[in-house]
């Protein structure tokens, strides 16, 4: 018996143990919002000089066919009576842009990075539909989520569901306005 509780001694140990390893980490780094954009930096893959100046988490909208459709719909009826069903989901992906007035993909799943700009921009399009609501890290509440198509030529339409709050921001860098001094918002570094 006196082994399990060294056991969970040992884990409290740890437990703090990394807890201040992070918060030297942070404080290192010179505070949390600088620690967050660094990381984003690594996670982006950006040359030396070049910052992430916003970010936003997102996620596809995947394209059904008529038999995945009616799988789905399926899926939600059974989902009213049993409480399990079936849904299609999108893949995860990063949305930022930088100082040097780029804009990133970065594809959670392949670990792929797709980077635009500033010549040759994709059109990012606000399609008028709502997205998902989504929580606010760093307040109480929701934030209202909107699907935006990203378009490039020569490849089909991609629609990208993001938090409201990009979207203005992703249209207008596609038509040229300047996206390297924006001051955020940078997600906290337990999304990332």
């Amino acid at each position: 018996m006196s082994y399990f509780y060294l056991v969970i001694v040992f884990g409290f140990v740890l437990g703090y143990g990394y807890f201040f390893y992070r918060r030297a980490q942070v404080k290192k780094a010179g505070g949390s919002d600088a620690y967050d954009r660094a990381r984003l930096n690594d996670l982006f893959q950006l040359p030396e000089g070049e910052n992430v100046t916003a970010a936003w988490e997102a996620v596809t909208i995947p394209k059904l066919n008529k038999g995945e459709k009616t799988i789905e719909a399926i899926g939600v009826a059974t989902a009213v009576v049993a409480g399990v069903g079936i849904q299609y989901v999108g893949r995860p992906l990063w949305v930022a842009c930088t100082s040097q007035n780029r804009a990133l993909l970065f594809d959670r799943e392949d670990k792929v990075v797709r980077m635009y700009g500033p010549g040759g921009r994709p059109r990012f399009v606000e399609t008028g539909k709502n997205g998902t609501k989504r929580t606010n890290p760093k307040r109480f509440g929701w934030e209202d989520g909107a699907i935006v198509s990203l378009e490039i030529p020569g490849e089909e339409p991609l629609e990208i569901d993001i938090l409201s709050a990009a979207v203005p921001v992703l249209v207008g860098w596609s038509r040229g306005e300047d996206v390297s001094r924006l001051t955020g918002p940078i997600p906290p570094h337990e999304m990332v």
